[in-house]
């Protein structure tokens, strides 16, 4: 079904009955908006301001999302940033909001510590996500079509009594401290929901490339209605990996793949013999999956 978020038509990825607000509390799925399965932010802190990543999306259509930070001296989004910004919008996939009274959950769900570093790190992250602007455009031969978003329209933390950001645990679960998604975001997401297994997706929260190559490949073989190859610089290209050598860059790839075959033994994605591609074909795990890879 084509849906359309202030004009800007996308497939949307899910149907009602599979709908991610019925699951959105639930410690076995993560949500991600479609635009950032398909294009992902940096994998290492970067200089630049703007980053820009491109997804053919059709025979002649093509998908590009720049990634922005709007406030000065804060860096671009990058790393394990993805990981929290996914929780985010799983969180807030119902109304638009969460409140830090579950940022315990968080850390819960990704199996981190709840120490004092853990959430003086989660704050860095918060931050840059603050600070991002997210640009979706769609090209193809009839029309170009551009969405500006904001993914964090407010946010309200707790300060020691000096004034300085604290980074006690017990801060954030006392007082219900919280954030908003942007509505045009919210709603962005909500016409393009991608649903993920958490229990997989945790194994990759500090490993950013095998977090994108998991979610991508998971995500077309849910929507692929037959068999297709994605060219190796296309992929390379979609993943904005700068790896200058190939052949050690698609083993790294291949031992993803195999991660995600062994909680899916199901699981058809391949790489073609050298720098031929990537194959995918339409699947769902079976049951017996499904039931094994969320224990």
């Amino acid at each position: 079904m084509l849906l359309s978020n202030s004009g800007f038509a996308m497939t949307r990825t899910t149907s009602a009955s599979e709908s991610p607000a019925r699951n959105s509390g639930a410690p076995d799925r993560l949500v991600q908006a479609r635009a950032l399965i398909l294009c992902a932010l940096p994998y290492q802190p970067t200089q630049d301001r703007s980053v820009t990543r491109m997804a053919r999306i059709g025979r002649e259509a093509f998908l590009r999302v720049t990634f922005t930070s709007v406030d000065d001296g804060v860096p671009l989004a990058f790393g394990a940033d993805r990981a929290l910004l996914g929780w985010m919008q799983t969180r807030a996939y119902p109304n638009g909001f969460v409140a830090f009274d579950t940022l315990s959950e968080y850390f819960r769900d990704f199996g981190l510590g709840a120490s004092g570093r853990e959430y003086l790190q989660f704050r860095k992250r918060l931050r840059r996500i603050e600070s991002l602007a997210i640009t979706v455009a769609i090209d193809s031969p009839g029309a170009e079509a551009r969405l500006r978003l904001h993914p964090l329209k407010k946010s309200l933390l707790p300060k020691s009594s000096e004034g300085s950001p604290t980074t006690s645990p017990g801060a954030f679960v006392r007082r219900r401290y919280g954030f908003e998604l942007d509505p045009d975001f919210w709603r962005y997401l909500r016409a393009n929901p991608v649903p993920l297994p958490l229990p997989l997706m945790r194994r990759f929260h500090n490993r950013p490339q095998a977090w994108d190559l998991a979610a991508f490949v998971l995500y077309r073989t849910y929507v692929a209605k037959s068999p297709a190859v994605i060219p190796w610089v296309e992929l390379i290209a979609q993943l904005g990996s700068t790896d200058r050598y190939p052949y050690r860059l698609r083993r790294a790839l291949d031992r993803v793949l195999a991660e995600v075959r062994g909680a899916y033994p199901t699981f058809p994605g391949r790489f073609l013999p050298g720098l031929g591609g990537l194959t995918l074909d339409a699947w769902r795990p079976t049951e017996v999956e499904r039931l094994k890879a969320n224990r």
